[in-house]
């Protein structure tokens, strides 16, 4: 699995959301692989400090 520094160098940034979940306030965020509506790549759920139930989901597509 990739770093988020790897994908930052790799993928541009599509979009990010709100999307209901949890991850944990002590990591960076979690990585995982996405192919889907807007293209191939990844997302990064981020950990929200305002509440528990959702997390920022960003949407890193592969460059050509």
């Amino acid at each position: 699995m990739k770093t988020i520094d790897e994908i930052k160098k790799t993928c541009t940034l599509h979009h990010a959301a709100a999307h209901r979940g949890y991850v944990s306030r002590k990591v960076a965020g979690v990585v995982n692989e996405y192919s889907g509506k807007f293209g191939t790549g990844y997302t990064i759920d981020r950990p929200r400090w305002d509440t528990t139930n959702y997390v920022d989901r960003e949407y890193w597509i592969l460059t050509k």
